[in-house]
């Protein structure tokens, strides 16, 4: 499976939206733990999304509005790359096969990881509770994920279901719970850099070998702002895949504006999933 489709097919059900209700509860309320006024002042000191009843219909409201809204675009936008699941069910040899070498495995595991970040972050965001956040986001990714290979891969003739692509898929949510959930992880991250701005190809959706090697995939290690990562990539210099280690020395955009200005640096939170690197091989093979 590409390593965006997951990005492309992001929040497949409006229903399991609705039944994040039953986890809350009459809990809601906001406590600015991620998002903080600066962000929503609207909102966020008013009695009305503060109070369990007054906001519910306001959250409800806005989370499946932004459900209804992506969904029928994230669905035409993967037929339209990968064709229709209407054929045989079927699980794809992802683990020697594709010649990618693990890259896709790993897209897998960034990608899960990073929306699992995304789905805390904008429950968090509405005034969800943190434990609610927390427990919305994984469900919600693990259906994503899981949705994507069963039963729309399994039933695509040309793609197959991919019981690694899971494996990785479900080690990227417990990664993201890691870190959100335990402040001995808040240095660590795992983030993606381009091995080429300039790429002919230009596919942020990867259809090739040559798509796939040019995403470097990190570990990463800051002490703001200098950010240490070790990479992962693959290449192909002849026929066959070649896997690269890499050393990176670096930073975000967040991390750099971040000494100037911490308010502008919330606003570009989101940039931190790009790596701005010097790299340097250590191994390939």
């Amino acid at each position: 499976m590409n390593k965006y489709k997951l990005y492309i097919s992001i929040l497949l059900s409006v229903t399991l939206l609705w039944g994040a209700q039953g986890i809350a509860g009459n809990s809601f309320y906001y406590n600015g733990t991620v998002v903080t006024t600066d962000i929503i002042p609207k909102y966020a000191d008013s009695h009305e999304f503060n109070s369990a009843g007054g906001s519910s219909l306001l959250r409800y409201g806005i989370t499946a509005g932004v459900h209804a809204t992506i969904l029928p675009l994230a669905y035409n936008q993967m037929i339209s790359s990968w064709g229709r699941p209407e054929g045989r069910f079927h699980i794809k040899d992802d683990w020697a096969g594709d010649n990618l070498g693990l890259n896709d495995e790993v897209s897998h595991l960034f990608v899960s990881y990073k929306l699992m970040q995304f789905l805390h972050f904008g429950y968090k965001s509405l005034g969800f509770s943190e434990k609610t956040a927390r427990i919305a986001g994984i469900v919600e990714t693990a259906f994503i994920v899981t949705a994507v290979e069963f039963p729309i891969d399994a039933y695509n003739p040309d793609q197959g279901m991919g019981l690694s692509d899971l494996l990785f898929d479900y080690t990227g949510i417990f990664l993201a719970c890691l870190k959100i959930s335990d402040s001995r992880f808040d240095d660590f991250d795992i983030k993606t850099s381009l091995r080429s701005m300039s790429y002919s190809g230009k596919n942020v959706i990867g259809s090739n070998s040559e798509d796939y090697d040019n995403y470097i995939y990190w570990l990463t290690y800051s002490r703001s702002p200098v950010v240490f990562g070790l990479g992962y990539g693959t290449d192909h210099p002849s026929s066959d895949v070649q896997r690269e280690i890499y050393f990176g020395v670096g930073s975000t955009l967040h991390d750099l504006v971040a000494p100037v200005s911490k308010k502008a640096a919330k606003y570009l939170e989101f940039t931190e999933f790009y790596y701005l690197n010097l790299r340097f091989k250590l191994l390939d093979f």
